[in-house]
């Protein structure tokens, strides 16, 4: 004679929090209807999820009472995904068993976010080192952090703060680069990105401002040819403008003598290389004197202007007097 277990009614509760973050401890709930009402089983949960790891686990709570909870992989996390969870009474010698399910349950990738805290210095001249910080913290879930942060900005190479593998929550780093574009408040923006894109996701910060003035030059290397001239020469003039970013696009070079702009009779700037040459006209040096000339550099997007004055020494001009007898072969005697 077979006789049968009395029926119970197994079912799924709500699982808390309803919806975990990767690396949350969680609980699944149940409840036993019907049988004799001691429910000396156990309740088994299962589940698998989510594709293609096909992650599976199982949790075991004591059914007495007729309701419970199991909390599953309390050490050991879940990776995110969607898993199909049923669950099922063992039954005991009162009472049949029964199964429940599937249920889903959605663990959500663990979330971070990272931000800017500093950009030194700031403002930085067009060209200058910048040291960028940047904080990364978990935000939901549990776990480690791992991976890496690109710092993007217009007119900038960028750069990339390594986080190590397994780094504990929050992390801070710096990397250097360097802003081209003159102007104030250029968004640097910072994208987390990291290793395990499965279980954490990425952030992105809100844009931090920074400012890039114009970057210094400088006027150098001022020859004048000749070097000691005489009054009514004219002088070639060369010299290099320096520093900034190159090249020196837009800017220009003017010559003064004694603060009076010169109209150079020849002259070139290579903005490429920042030199330059001007052959000041002999009009300009009519007097034997000490001259003040005053090279300015106009500057250019980037670059500032600079300037430099040199003094040039004008000799008076070489004379000489030759005399000679007249009559040119006087006889003896003559006057001369």
């Amino acid at each position: 004679v077979t006789v049968d277990g009395i029926p119970a009614t197994l079912t799924i509760g709500a699982f808390s929090p309803p919806s975990p973050f990767f690396g949350d401890v969680f609980s699944a709930a149940f409840s036993l209807t019907g049988g004799d009402g001691t429910y000396d089983g156990d309740v088994v949960f299962t589940a698998t999820g989510p594709a293609p790891a096909l992650t599976t686990f199982t949790c075991t709570a004591a059914a007495a009472g007729g309701s419970g909870t199991c909390t599953p992989f309390s050490g050991a996390p879940l990776d995110a995904g969607t898993y199909a969870v049923s669950a099922t009474y063992t039954g005991d010698s009162s009472d049949a068993t029964d199964t429940d399910g599937p249920s889903a349950l959605v663990i959500q990738q663990a979330t971070t976010t990272v931000v800017i805290t500093s950009t030194t210095p700031n403002p930085s001249a067009a060209g200058q080192t910048v040291t960028v910080a940047a904080t990364v913290t978990l935000t939901n879930g549990t776990g480690v952090l791992g991976g890496a942060v690109a710092i993007t900005a217009a007119g900038s190479a960028g750069c990339t703060i390594t986080v190590p593998a397994a780094s504990a929550s929050p992390f801070s780093g710096t990397c250097d680069t360097s802003f081209s574009n003159f102007g104030a408040d250029q968004a640097v923006t910072a994208t987390y990105t990291p290793d395990d894109a499965d279980d954490y996701a990425g952030a992105t910060n809100a844009a931090y401002l920074h400012s890039v003035n114009t970057a210094d030059t400088t006027i150098g290397s001022v020859l004048f040819a000749p070097a000691s001239p005489q009054v009514g020469d004219a002088v070639a003039l060369s010299y290099d403008v320096a520093g900034g970013v190159p090249p020196y696009a837009g800017g220009s070079v003017a010559v003064l003598v004694d603060a009076i702009a010169v109209t150079c009779s020849s002259s070139s700037f290579d903005t490429d290389t920042g030199t330059g040459d001007c052959t000041i006209p002999a009009s300009v040096f009519q007097s034997a004197a000490s001259y003040t000339v005053r090279i300015e550099f106009t500057g250019s997007g980037n670059d500032g202007s600079s300037n430099t004055e040199q003094s040039l020494v004008v000799a008076a001009r070489s004379t000489s007097t030759t005399v000679a007898p007249v009559p040119v072969y006087p006889l003896t005697g003559l006057p001369v």
